[in-house]
This record gives C-alpha cells, structure tokens and sequence, in this order.
C-alpha cells in the first residue's frame, strides 16, 4: 500500500487541471484511501485526472486478469527494445510502413519488405511470442499498433 500511497500522492501533485490535486495533494490520496476502503471506484475514479491510463503490472497479486491492452506507437526509425510476449494475444496494427523484427541473438525473423504488402487495418491472432525487437524502417509512417492480451487465470 506504501506504493500505491506514493503512486496516488505523485499523481495528485502533477495534475495543476485538477483543482484538489493542485491545491492538497494529501486531501486527494486520503480521499482516494478512503474511496477505495469503501469499494467506491466511481468516486476513486473522479479523484484522478480525466486522461489517467491505469495499468496493471503483470504478475501483480491483485490483478483482475482481464484483458491487458498495449498500445504502441514506433516512430521513425525507431527499435522497441527487445520483449516477449507471455500470453497469447489479438494484434490490430492500425498503420505501418517497412519494419523488421530481430530475435534475442540479433537475426532477422520478419522483414515487411520480404513479405506480401499488408492490408492495414489488419487484426490477427497471435500466440505467445519469443524475445524479439521490431524496428521502423519507414522514413514516413509510424507504426501504431494495439495489442489485447488474454491472461489466463493462475492454476490452484
């Protein structure tokens, strides 16, 4: 709870939009403290700023596991350090360019330019994804993608 104390105080000292928070930030986290002790989330929700993304981190004990959604954008020319994907997920990239897309030892497993022109907006099913690193070789076009995980629940 330490954390989340510290989470809620930095948030409410960085929204000057929100008048509570710009003025007390303590009045908000007790709110906040007091809102979630009585289960009340609409009133947990309205102490936050209006454009707050709330995510949960994974293998967090309190997790609802639901669906996790990633949004990501890579801009020109950019590498999205190196990651792999646990659970299966639905993939909808919303645009792209050329990219390709390295493994853990630096080989190339997917080149755009290699492959059939993409029809975008495309949406496929993928399963769980070994270490790997995409890179934009577009000069024009970021990639924005979203990616829905599907977690599943721990087994008893």
């Amino acid at each position: 709870m330490k954390t989340l104390c510290f989470a809620l105080a930095t948030v409410a000292a960085h929204l000057p939009t929100h008048a509570a928070a710009a003025d007390e930030p303590r009045a908000v986290v007790e709110a906040a403290y007091e809102a979630l002790a009585q289960g009340d989330m609409d009133r947990f929700a309205g102490l936050m700023a209006p454009d707050i993304v709330w995510n949960e981190a994974e293998g967090n004990p309190y997790a609802d596991l639901n669906p996790y959604e990633l949004k990501v954008t890579l801009g020109l020319g950019e590498v999205e350090p190196l990651h792999s994907h646990r659970w299966p997920s639905v993939l909808h990239i919303q645009q792209a360019g050329h990219f390709l897309d390295r493994d853990a030892e630096d080989n190339v497993i997917f080149d755009s330019r290699e492959a059939p022109p993409l029809e975008l907006p495309l949406t496929m099913w993928k399963g769980p994804e070994a270490p790997h690193s995409p890179v934009n070789l577009s000069e024009d076009t970021e990639i924005r993608l979203i990616r829905i995980e599907l977690k599943q629940a721990p087994t008893p």
